[in-house]
């Protein structure tokens, strides 16, 4: 078997740290080689030497997010649930995340997001409850821009409702 390290000098410590130079000079071998930096400039000016080795982690965590997933370990529990990104960021609070409903896009195609997303918030969340809070908050959103009440109720119970029916045929 062949490796690109030697893996009795391989330092695991420094591995990410790539201040030497390949062949070809494609690197200089100074500090800022490599994925992480071994030093850098602190807000006062100041050097900090490894600054990734400041990174502090308090307690485990039994959190964490994985594409569109949030994944959490409660009472021995694997839990998930769907994770945006953009929930917790200003600058999309009041984005949209379907079809402006004045668009070209046919009714069918538009009122379909519902499906989909509770296809995919079925799929994504472990507990009931969170497959609510997510559906709530996408009907809510498309009411708050201006979708039609009747169109948005209609496609809920039809593929809420009836295809829960069907799929336990």
């Amino acid at each position: 078997m062949h490796y690109l390290t030697d893996r009795d000098v391989f330092d695991t410590k420094t591995a990410l740290y790539d201040d030497r130079t390949a062949p070809g000079d494609e690197q200089d071998g100074g500090a800022n080689d490599g994925i992480y930096p071994r030093t850098s400039i602190g807000p006062r000016g100041e050097v900090v030497l490894e600054p990734c080795a400041l990174e502090c982690v308090h307690q485990p965590s039994t959190k964490v997010n994985f594409l569109d997933y949030a994944i959490e370990i409660l009472n021995g529990r694997i839990i998930t649930d769907v994770h945006d990104k953009r929930k917790k960021m200003d600058v999309y609070a009041n984005s949209w995340t379907f079809p402006h409903r004045e668009s070209l896009v046919s009714n069918k195609v538009r009122y379909n997001i519902l499906t989909s997303q509770f296809i995919r918030f079925g799929r994504r969340c472990s507990r009931f409850c969170d497959f609510l809070r997510n559906a709530v908050t996408l009907t809510a959103n498309m009411l708050r821009h201006g979708y039609n009440r009747r169109l948005i109720q209609n496609k809920i119970w039809t593929s809420v409702v009836i295809g829960a029916a069907t799929a336990s045929i």
